[in-house]
C-alpha cells in the first residue's frame, strides 16, 4: 500500500492525474492509509525546492482534509498541522490559496489545541495582505474568523488576545468589496461587538463598516448566489447597532444621511436609527435629541413619500420608548426625556393652535406615536395637547377642520389603550372625560357626516379604555347611539353606529340590553325591518344579548309567515333576518359558548319552523317555507350553525335529522309521524323540497363524522331523486346523495353503494320510453358524476364515458350543459366550505382526461350531432387555468371557433372571451385561424341577439390587431368596411366599443400603431 500510496502522491504532484486527490481522500477516510503516512509521502514535496512542486503537495494534503471530513485527528497532528500551515503562511504567495484551505478544513472539522487560535491569527494578521489574495481566499479567513468567534470553546483564548484580533481583522475588512465575503465579514463585526473588548478601537471597528452604508448595490440579473440587497443591509445595520459603544459615531452618520435628497438613505437610515434603539442607551441619544427631532420633523412636516413618514414615526416612537425605558434604571434619564418631550410637545401644539390647521395632520401623527412609545409619554402628550384640541374643537365652526381636530383626538385615544396603569395611577384621560362626552354627544347631531362619524368612533374608543367609564355613562352613551340608528342619517352613519354599539356590547352587555335592544324592538315589522335585523346581529356580541336577542329575531320570522297578503315583502323580510342570523352565527364561531347556545337553541327552532308550516292539516296555500329564497337564506344558517359544532355535537344533531327525516322523529320537532314523510316521493312537494335541510346538516359536518342511517338514507334519496314530479326535490335530493357518496370513507362499502347507485340510475337513462324520468336520472348520474371527479375516484372517467354517450340521444343539450354542473362550485354542497373530499387540481385532471374524449367524439360524429360537443367543451374550457389551456391549444381551436355558431349566449361570451384572452397569449396558434376568426367576428358583431355578445366580438376583434402584421393587414379594409352599421347599433356600450375596434384597424400600419 505504501508504494502504491506513493506513486498516487507522485502522480498527482507531478500533475499527471489530478484525480488522485480522490482515491487518496477515500483511502484516508476509510483508515487505509493514515494521514502520518500521507504527510511522510508527501515530505519531498512539501520541502521541494521547487515552487511548483510545493504548491502541489501543499495543494494534495489540503485538499484531502477539506475533503475527508469524517477523518479524526488527535490533539497532537492537528497541533503539527497548525504549526506546518502557519509556518507555510510565510512561503510564497502562490502556496498561500491552499494554505488557507488547509487552515480551513483544520478549523472546520477538528478541535483545535489551546493556543492554536491564537497561532493562526497571529500568523494570518503578520504574514498575509489580505486583500492581496482572491476572493475565495479571503473568504477562507472570514469563515476562520466566524468560526473562532461563534464556538464558546474559543471565546476565552479570543479574549485573551482580543486586541490583537480585532486589530487585525480591522485591518484584513478593510478594502473588503465582495458582497459574499461582506456578509461573513458583517457577521464576524456583531459577534466581535457582542462578545469582545473593543473600547480602544471602537471608532476604527465602526469606520471600516461604516463606509457600506448606506448600501449600494444591485445584484447581476444572473447572480447564482443569491445575494440580495436586503441581505447587505439588514447584515450591515447589525453590525452598527451590536453596541452602544457605537452610538457616538452611527448616530452623526445616520443624521448626515436622513438629510441627504437620496430616498433609499433616507429609509435606510430611518429604519437603522429605529434597531438603534434597541441596543443604545438613553443617555447615548441625549446629545443628539434635539438634531433627531430636527431630522425627523423634515420628514414628517415635509413628506417625499409615504414610507419614509412611516419609518420617521416608527424612529420617534422608539426613541421616546427608549428614553423612556431609560428611567427605570438610570434616574438621570428622566431629565433627558423630559427635554426631548417638551421639544416635541411645545412645537406641536403650537401648529394644533394655528387658524389654519395646515400642519394638524402631521402633527397629531408625531403625537400619536410619541404618546404610544409608553406611559410617561402618554400622561405627557396627552396633558399638553388634548386641552388644546378639545378647546380648538369648540372655537371653529367648519366642519372640515373640526374633522381634522377629532382625527387627532381619536388617534390619542388609540395611544391611551397601551396605558398600563403603572404604580396606580389612573388614566390620563380621566380629567378631560367628561369634556371628550359632551364633544363627542355634539358631533352625533352635526350636519356634516364625516364629523358624526368621528364622534362615534371616538366613543367606540372610549368604551375601549377599561374603567373609564361608569355604568351610567354607559347607558347614556349607548341610549345616544341607538336614537341615532332610529332616524333618518346617512348609511355610513347607521354603519359607524352599529359598530360603535358592538364595540360597547362586547365590554358592557347590560348597557345594550337596557338601552338598545328596547328601543330596537320597539319599532314595528314594517318600519325598515332590514335595517332593524342587522342592527340586532351586529350588537349581538355577548352571550347575555344572544339570549335576548336570538328568540325575538325568530319572532319576526313567525310574523312573516303569518302575513299572506303581501308575499313579496314577507319573503323579503325573511330572507334578510335569515341572513341575519348567518351573520350573528359566523362572527361566533369561535366562543364555545355562544356556539353551544345556538346549538341548543337557534338550530332546533330552524329545523321545526319549515317542518311545522309543512305538517299543517290543511296545508296553507302559501307560506315563506315555499319559497326558494327563504330555503336558501335558512340552509345557509344551518351550514354555519354546522361547522361551527365540535364532531360530537355534529354527530348528535346528524342523527337527529336522520331520524327525523327516516322515521318522522326527533326530539326537537314533536309530529305525528304520519304526517312529515319528506323522503317518500308521494309525499307533498312542500315536504320534499325540505331535503335541502338534511343537505345542510349532513353534509357540513367534519369528514370522520357521518350519521348512524347513511346506507338506508342514500336508497331513500335515490328514490326521491329518480321518482319525485317535484324537480326542485329531484335535485336537491341527487345533491344531497351526492354530498354524502363524496364524504364516504374509500373501501367495500363506498364501492357497493356507487354501483348500486350506477346500475340503478342506468337502468333509467337506457329506457327511452320517459324522457322526464330520464331527465330526473341524468341528475342524479351529474351529481354523482361531480362527487366522484371531485375526489378522483376511478369510478369516474366510466361516469363520464357515459354521459359523453348520451350526446348521441335525446338528452344530448341536458348531458353537455351537465359538464358545468360536474366543473362549477356549488355553495350549499360538495364545496370547500362544506367539507368535502376534493383533490387538488381536479379540474385539471379531468381537462386532460376528458379533452381527448370530447375531440374524439366531435370528429367521429355526424356533422348534425356535434353541437352537444361543443357546448361540453365551452363548459370544459371556462374552467380550467390559462396555463392548461394553453398546452392543449392547437387541436382545440377548430372547437373553440365552432362554437361561435352555438345558439346560447352565455357560452358564446365564454369563448369569446377565451378567445380574447388567448390573442395576448397564443398569438401564433391564433393566427394560423385568422381567415376563419375575423369573418365570425364580423358576423356576430352585427347579427348576434345579445347586447353581451356583440360588445364581446368587437372587443376580440379590435384586440387582434397585436397580431403579426402580415397576417392582420390584408384584412383592414374589409373589416372598417364591414364595421361601419355597428357605429349605429341600438346599444350605447356596442357602439362604444364599435369606435374602439374601427379605431385599432383604423391606425394599423400607421406609426403610432
Amino acid at each position: 500500500m505504501d508504494q502504491e500510496l506513493i506513486s498516487q502522491v507522485e502522480q498527482y504532484v507531478n500533475g499527471s492525474d489530478d484525480s488522485q486527490v480522490d482515491s487518496i481522500s477515500e483511502a484516508v477516510t476509510c483508515q487505509s492509509v493514515t494521514l502520518h503516512r500521507l504527510v511522510e509521502a508527501l515530505g519531498p514535496s512539501l520541502t521541494n525546492v521547487d515552487v511548483d512542486v510545493r504548491v502541489r503537495g501543499t495543494r494534495l494534503l489540503s485538499g484531502v482534509l477539506q475533503t475527508a471530513t469524517s477523518l479524526t485527528l488527535n490533539g497532537m497532528e492537528v497541533q503539527l498541522l497548525v504549526d506546518f500551515y502557519c509556518d507555510r503562511l510565510k512561503d510564497r504567495h502562490i502556496v498561500i490559496p491552499h494554505v488557507l484551505g488547509g487552515l480551513w478544513a483544520l478549523v472546520s472539522y477538528h478541535s483545535l489545541p489551546s493556543g492554536s487560535v491564537r497561532q493562526i491569527c497571529t500568523a494570518v494578521f503578520s504574514e498575509i495582505h489580505m486583500q492581496g489574495i482572491s476572493q475565495g481566499d479571503r473568504r477562507y479567513f472570514y469563515n476562520m474568523a466566524l468560526t473562532f468567534l461563534e464556538n464558546q470553546v474559543y471565546e476565552e483564548e479570543l479574549k485573551s488576545f482580543a486586541a490583537d484580533f480585532v486589530f487585525g481583522f480591522i485591518q484584513a475588512m478593510d478594502g473588503e468589496k465582495d458582497p459574499r465575503n461582506l456578509l461573513v465579514a458583517f457577521r464576524c463585526v456583531k459577534a466581535i461587538a457582542e462578545k469582545l473588548t473593543f473600547d480602544m478601537f471602537a471608532e476604527d471597528l465602526f469606520e471600516v463598516i461604516s463606509c457600506y452604508f448606506p448600501v449600494d448595490f444591485t445584484p447581476p440579473s444572473n447572480d447564482p448566489h443569491g445575494i440580495t440587497k436586503d441581505d447587505l443591509v439588514l447584515s450591515l445595520r447589525h453590525c452598527l447597532t451590536a453596541s452602544n459603544k457605537f452610538s457616538k459615531f452611527c448616530l452623526p452618520l445616520l443624521l448626515e444621511k436622513i438629510s441627504s435628497n437620496v430616498n433609499s438613505a433616507k429609509l435606510d437610515s430611518l429604519e437603522t436609527l429605529t434597531a438603534c434603539t434597541r441596543t443604545y442607551k438613553a443617555e447615548d441619544f441625549s446629545e443628539f435629541s434635539e438634531e433627531l427631532w430636527r431630522a425627523i420633523r423634515q420628514e414628517v412636516f415635509q413628506p417625499v413619500n409615504d414610507n419614509i413618514v412611516e419609518a420617521a414615526l416608527s424612529a420617534l416612537e422608539s426613541i421616546a420608548r427608549n428614553m423612556a425605558s431609560g428611567l427605570i434604571t438610570d434616574s438621570g434619564s428622566s431629565n433627558t426625556l423630559e427635554k426631548f418631550l417638551h421639544i416635541v410637545t411645545k412645537e406641536c401644539v403650537t401648529h394644533l393652535k394655528e387658524p389654519s390647521l395646515r400642519l394638524i395632520r402631521p402633527s397629531g401623527h408625531v403625537l400619536h406615536s410619541v404618546a404610544s412609545a409608553s406611559d410617561p409619554t402618554c400622561v405627557a402628550v396627552v396633558n399638553a395637547a388634548l386641552p388644546v384640541l378639545l378647546n380648538k374643537y369648540t372655537e371653529t365652526t367648519q366642519g372640515a377642520h373640526q374633522r381634522k381636530v377629532l382625527e387627532v383626538v381619536l388617534g390619542l385615544l388609540k395611544a391611551t389603550k397601551k396605558f398600563s396603569d403603572l404604580h396606580d395611577v389612573s388614566s390620563p384621560l380621566l380629567p378631560f372625560k367628561d369634556s371628550l362626552l359632551a364633544t363627542f354627544y355634539t358631533t352625533l347631531n352635526h350636519s356634516d357626516d364625516s364629523v358624526c362619524c368621528a364622534g362615534l368612533s371616538g366613543l367606540a374608543a372610549l368604551y375601549c379604555l377599561s374603567e373609564l367609564l361608569t355604568k351610567e355613562e354607559e347607558f347614556v352613551s349607548a341610549r345616544h347611539i341607538t336614537q341615532l340608528l332610529l332616524v333618518d342619517v346617512a348609511h355610513i352613519v347607521k354603519s359607524e353606529s352599529v359598530s360603535a354599539l358592538s364595540v360597547l356590547g362586547s365590554k358592557s352587555p347590560l348597557a345594550i340590553q337596557t338601552e338598545t335592544l328596547p328601543l330596537l324592538l320597539r319599532q314595528k315589522a314594517g318600519d325598515d325591518a332590514v335595517h332593524i335585523l342587522s342592527c340586532l346581529s351586529a350588537v349581538s356580541v355577548h352571550l347575555d344579548i344572544i339570549q335576548v336577542t336570538l328568540p325575538e329575531i325568530l319572532t319576526r320570522v313567525d310574523n312573516c309567515s303569518e302575513l299572506d297578503d303581501d308575499q313579496k315583502q314577507s319573503t323579503s323580510v325573511a330572507v334578510s333576518t335569515f341572513s341575519s342570523l348567518s351573520s350573528l352565527v359566523k362572527a361566533h364561531t369561535s366562543n364555545d359558548e355562544i356556539v353551544t347556545y345556538i346549538e341548543e337553541f337557534l338550530l332546533p327552532q330552524l329545523v321545526s319552523k319549515p317542518v311545522s308550516a309543512v305538517t299543517q292539516e290543511p296545508l296553507p296555500t302559501w307560506s315563506i317555507y315555499y319559497e326558494s329564497e327563504t330555503l336558501n337564506a335558512l340552509c345557509s344558517c344551518v351550514r354555519n350553525v354546522m361547522l361551527a359544532l365540535h364532531a360530537r355535537s355534529q354527530k348528535r344533531e346528524a342523527d337527529s335529522i336522520a331520524a327525523l327525516f327516516m322515521n318522522s322523529t326527533s326530539s326537537s320537532v314533536s309530529r305525528d309521524p304520519v304526517k312529515f314523510q319528506p323522503l317518500e316521493p308521494h309525499s307533498p312537494w312542500q315536504q320534499t323540497h325540505l331535503v335541502c335541510l338534511l343537505t345542510a346538516v349532513l353534509c357540513h359536518c367534519s369528514k370522520d363524522v357521518h350519521c348512524d342511517a347513511e346506507l338506508p338514507l342514500l336508497k331513500q334519496l335515490l328514490l326521491l331523486a329518480c321518482n319525485s314530479e317535484h324537480q326542485p326535490t329531484c335535485t336537491a335530493a341527487a345533491k344531497c346523495l351526492a354530498g354524502l357518496v363524496n364524504r364516504m370513507a374509500d373501501g367495500d362499502d363506498l364501492r357497493v353503494c356507487i354501483n348500486f347507485v350506477l346500475e340503478s340510475v342506468s337502468t333509467i337513462l337506457d329506457d327511452e320510453g320517459s324522457s322526464s324520468s330520464q331527465l330526473k336520472g341524468l341528475t342524479v348520474w351529474l351529481w354523482l358524476c361531480k362527487s366522484l371527479v371531485m375526489r378522483s375516484h376511478d369510478l369516474a372517467k366510466s361516469m363520464v364515458a357515459k354521459l359523453i354517450g348520451l350526446f348521441s340521444s335525446q338528452l344530448a343539450e341536458s348531458a353537455a350543459d351537465g359538464f358545468y354542473i360536474v366543473l362549477s362550485d356549488c355553495p350549499d354542497v360538495l364545496s370547500n366550505a362544506a367539507v368535502c373530499n376534493s383533490r387538488l387540481m381536479y379540474r385539471q385532471r379531468f381537462f386532460v382526461e376528458t379533452v381527448p374524449l370530447l375531440v374524439a367524439g366531435f370528429y367521429q360524429s355526424p356533422a348534425g350531432d356535434r353541437d352537444p360537443f361543443l357546448r361540453a367543451m365551452s363548459h370544459v374550457l371556462q374552467s380550467v387555468p390559462k396555463q392548461v389551456l394553453l398546452s392543449e391549444l392547437p387541436p382545440l381551436m377548430p372547437l373553440l371557433i365552432q362554437s361561435l355558431s352555438l345558439p346560447e349566449s352565455n357560452l358564446k361570451t365564454s369563448t369569446l372571451t377565451t378567445l380574447y384572452s388567448l390573442v395576448h397569449d397564443a398569438p401564433l396558434v391564433i393566427s394560423q385561424h385568422i381567415s376563419t376568426l375575423i369573418p365570425s367576428l364580423l358576423l356576430l358583431s352585427q347579427q348576434a341577439q345579445e347586447m353581451t355578445v356583440r360588445a364581446a366580438a368587437l372587443q376580440c376583434l379590435g384586440v387582434m390587431t397585436i397580431l403579426p402584421h402580415h397576417m392582420v393587414f390584408p384584412y383592414r379594409l374589409r373589416v372598417i368596411r364591414e364595421l361601419a352599421p355597428t357605429l349605429d347599433d341600438k346599444k350605447r356600450l356596442v357602439r362604444k366599443e364599435a369606435v374602439k375596434c374601427r379605431g385599432e384597424w383604423f391606425l394599423l400600419g400607421s406609426a403610432k400603431h
